[in-house]
């Protein structure tokens, strides 16, 4: 707290009252008697006279100075106490300016020349950065940028620009900001700066496309959650899921996507999404027997609003799409039903003309033979084939588990087809360090696959190439390959090389026996046994099939076959 009076104060003070002591004084002698006047002043009335008049002004114009002192510093405290205050509201303003817009100066050549620390902020420059360098540096397309242009038209036109743009943060992220450009003149008329204020609005953007977003998902009939990578932890789940799984929208993110199915295998579910975490896939799709039906889950691997990796699945009823699968293949399999019997007949009549035992046949009679034998032999085959997955589909294939050792298996499987390798050149070698690989499995169905996938490879090997079976661990599973050096499979084939019927056109223009049905049967088979089917493929250079079978926990117990995959 400050002194009460100052000095130039006191002074004022002591002049008025002195002044009034001389003016009370004079006052009196003014009106003593002439004997008076004599005693004290004997120089003469009138010079005396004049003398307490010349003393009344000196005393009032000291009172009156004195008075006007103190008058004039109370009106300078109160002026200066109005100018503290305009200081520190206009230190507020500008405090405040600079807490939530960025501002910067920039020359008529568009040099920045000054930022101040919301702009560092906001965009990632350190000031060092920043300032010395074209305003087109905060954009898309850079100095070619049509708003940019439109800014240095309107302000050298000695207009103030103002309007929304998406500017470019040194990370490369989107900003978008609310701009209002000034420009200064000189006294001749010409551009000396442009004062930018901008106010950051990502967030408000971000939180109305989330609205919108969120909205167009809440509508989706498919189930849609979003997770955790890491932890599985939900932050989002739409009408739909959160319908389906009994939740309130509230207490979604108190669960994991674990929870959103009574048998869902966490084990299984990190496997199934590998290829999305080490950068192998886009996308990951299962089809799955659900609560509700028959469902085809999609999920893909994305980057959080805090870059944190997110796992977005989308679950999508597809009892239609099966429906008309299963009419489809109910409508094949009656007429192969029909069929195989005739087939047999016919495939038997040409076995025996073959033979000779009906008579030797002319060169030209025996090839018309022959074609038709084989032609024959191909057509039961795609029949047996689309009666196995029949028999899958419906439930009638045998899936008995046993114990199995993998290592024997697959010596067994190449054994079996080295016959099949002979007829084009190609021979199977076994790779593996392992002695030995127990998994549970049905030998008759494993034996299909690998039988499928070896035949596949002998066909698309060059004469004279080795198929390597190659049996590795892999986490808890086995993986085993089969890896040609064929002409490699396009990355576009890969949505649909296991559907029925599919066909790839081989790159180098060779066309090739087959059903189209066999690698659907291979997936069958192996999602009965809790396994799953890929291939890794580089055109030109050659193909590696492979399938992750889980090992064996107690071979000594029939382990019984899950028919529902984990969601």
């Amino acid at each position: 707290m400050g002194r009460l009076f100052s000095v130039r104060d006191l002074a004022a003070i002591g002049t008025i009252v002195m002044a009034c002591v001389l003016f009370a004084f004079n006052l009196r002698l003014y009106f003593q008697t002439d004997a008076a006047l004599q005693l004290y002043l004997p120089e003469g009335y009138v010079r005396t006279q004049l003398y307490y008049s010349l003393s009344l002004v000196l005393c009032v114009s000291s009172m009156v100075y004195a008075v006007y002192s103190l008058k004039r510093r109370e009106v300078l405290a109160e002026q200066a106490k109005k100018l503290n205050q305009f200081v520190q509201e206009v230190d507020i303003r500008q405090s405040a300016i600079d807490e939530h817009t960025a501002t910067s100066i920039s020359d008529a050549n568009a040099i920045i020349t000054d930022v101040n620390e919301r702009f560092v902020k906001t965009f990632g420059y350190s000031r060092s950065e920043i300032v010395g360098q074209n305003q087109s540096i905060l954009y898309r397309h850079k100095h070619l940028d049509e708003t940019f242009l439109d800014i240095g038209r309107t302000t050298r036109a000695g207009k103030v620009w103002s309007g929304e743009q998406k500017l470019v943060a040194k990370s490369g992220e989107t900003i978008h900001v609310n701009t209002t450009i000034i420009p200064q003149f000189d006294e001749a008329g010409n551009l000396i700066r442009n004062l930018n204020v901008r106010t950051d609005i990502t967030a408000q953007r971000q939180a109305e496309a989330d609205h919108f977003m969120t909205r167009m998902l809440e509508e989706l009939q498919d189930e849609v959650f979003i997770y955790d990578a890491e932890t599985l932890q939900l932050t989002y789940a739409n009408l739909a899921a959160r319908d389906r799984c009994g939740w309130d929208r509230a207490e979604v993110r108190n669960f994991r996507i674990v929870d959103t199915a009574p048998n869902f295998d966490e084990m299984a579910f990190r496997y199934h999404v590998a290829p999305l975490v080490n950068g192998r896939s886009s996308v990951v799709t299962i089809e799955i027997k659900h609560n509700k039906g028959p469902v085809e889950i999609a999920t893909r691997l994305l980057a959080g609003p805090d870059e944190r990796p997110i796992f977005v699945s989308v679950l999508r009823d597809i009892s239609w799409r099966k429906k008309i699968q299963d009419a489809k293949m109910e409508s094949v399999a009656i007429v192969s039903h029909e069929l195989r019997s005739p087939l047999t007949s016919i495939k038997g009549s040409l076995g025996l003309l073959q033979s000779g035992v009906m008579g030797a046949l002319t060169p030209k009679a025996q090839s018309v033979v022959e074609i038709a034998a084989r032609n024959s032999d191909r057509l039961l085959l795609v029949i047996n084939d689309i009666l196995d997955i029949e028999k899958i589909d419906a439930g009638k294939m045998d899936f008995t588990m046993q114990p199995l050792d993998l290592m024997r298996f697959t010596r067994d499987a190449i054994a079996m087809n080295a016959g099949y390798g002979t007829s084009f050149s190609v021979t199977y070698e076994l790779e593996t360090d392992l002695d030995t690989a127990m998994i549970a499995g049905n030998s008759d169905r494993l034996m299909q696959v690998m039988t499928n996938l070896m035949s596949n490879a002998t066909k698309y090997s060059p004469s004279g190439e080795v198929v390597t079976i190659r049996i590795a661990p892999q986490g808890m599973y086995w993986r085993v390959s089969v890896i040609d050096k064929g002409p490699g499979i396009p990355d576009s084939a890969r949505d649909t090389l296991f559907t029925a019927f599919a066909q790839v056109t081989s790159s180098d223009g060779i066309k090739r026996g087959g059903t189209g049905l066999g690698l659907v049967i291979v997936k069958s088979i192996l999602k009965r046994h809790n396994a799953r089917v890929n291939f890794k493929s580089r055109m030109g250079h050659g193909t590696e099939f492979y399938f992750d079978i889980p090992a064996a926990i107690d071979t000594n117990i029939e382990q019984p076959v899950r028919q529902d995959a984990a969601g």
